[in-house]
């Protein structure tokens, strides 16, 4: 192969290189579902899902994603969600009231979730001896903004 082919084709092969490269930093802020089930805490103590997950975004209305697909206490029920530093548990959101079954809810996180490994934590909604499981699907972010997000 001639000199001048061998220079256009490494052209052709760097520019495919940096198109791929771009288009995996796009998708890792892309709205995924992330499944999670641990077992909830009685006496309204947090618990907190096995996994961790970095959020990339410096803006606190590019949400977090939660859904309660499954409560061991029963259909319909609800727990509190939040999202908490993995190394240290400090919350990086507000606690919201999420029911068994009703889809995806979308919160905003505080500041203090900047470019921050984040986990799923919960707690349950009654003080009482009860633990049980919880599943569903959760995001540390969407990778959109959403203006119209709970305080």
């Amino acid at each position: 192969m001639k000199l001048k082919n061998v220079k256009a084709v490494l052209i052709v092969i760097m520019a495919l290189l940096c198109f791929a490269s771009t288009f995996s930093v796009v998708s890792m802020a892309a709205e995924d579902a992330f499944g999670y089930s641990f077992k909830v805490k009685a006496k309204m103590k947090k618990s907190y899902a096995n996994d961790s997950r970095q959020r990339t975004t410096g803006r606190t209305d590019n949400p977090w994603k939660v859904e309660l697909s499954y409560t061991g206490e029963g259909k319909g029920s609800m727990n509190y969600f939040f999202i908490a530093k993995t190394w240290n548990k400090d919350e990086c959101s507000r606690m919201y009231g999420v029911a068994q079954g009703t889809g995806p809810h979308y919160y905003r996180a505080l500041e203090n979730a900047q470019n921050q490994y984040v986990t799923l934590g919960a707690r349950n909604n009654n003080n009482n001896e009860d633990t049980f499981t919880i599943s569903g699907y959760w995001d540390e972010e969407i990778g959109r903004i959403l203006p119209d997000l709970p305080a």
